[in-house]
């Protein structure tokens, strides 16, 4: 049985003018049959999640602006309360991280030696190559930056480690866009 548009907007002038009572029922209810509507709702989510899960997410997508605005303000208003309540679920999940960094540590000892050397020969092959660099090759006068061709060249560039000696001269911008050069991570 379809309801119609008149019947739905009887059915909200009566819920509006009960408020209070369906508040104090739905009170009620809840008290009374906590465990059951949270066995449930619980059974339902889990039949249902994917669905629910698309259509939570279609309504953010819709409402994106609006719940973006909405949290910054919130969080503007409730800072101090936000934090504490971080620093609290921090504090409580603390030992259980602290727990599982320490059974990871003990099961993959042997990788953890072995990645630690092999990032220990690229820091010191980085470390040489720059001192060398640094040393050896000086930036020319009015040098320009050989990537972008703009502004002037006040860093060098290895993009191979192992190579002290061959360098791009590059601005700081160019130079953090290119990132870590061969044998860099």
């Amino acid at each position: 049985m379809k309801t119609t548009e008149q019947q739905k907007q009887k059915m909200r002038r009566y819920y509006q003018n009960n408020k209070e009572k369906f508040k104090e029922y739905d009170k009620k209810r809840w008290e009374t049959n906590k465990d059951i509507i949270k066995e449930k709702n619980n059974a339902y989510y889990l039949k249902n999640k994917l669905e629910l899960l698309q259509k939570s997410h279609k309504r953010y997508l819709e409402n994106k602006e609006y719940i973006s605005k909405h949290n910054k303000e919130y969080r503007i208003k409730n800072g101090d309360k936000i934090r504490e309540l971080e620093h609290q679920d921090y504090l409580r999940n603390i030992k259980n991280k602290l727990k599982t960094a320490r059974n990871y540590r003990e099961k993959n000892k042997e990788i953890i030696t072995i990645k630690r050397d092999e990032n220990m020969k690229i820091m010191h092959n980085k470390f040489y190559a720059r001192h060398i660099a640094g040393r050896k090759i000086k930036i020319p006068e009015n040098q320009i930056c050989m990537i972008c061709n703009e502004k002037p060249a006040i860093q060098r560039d290895h993009r191979d480690y192992a190579k002290p000696l061959e360098v791009s001269f590059v601005c700081a911008s160019c130079n953090k866009r290119l990132g870590g050069g061969l044998n860099a991570n």
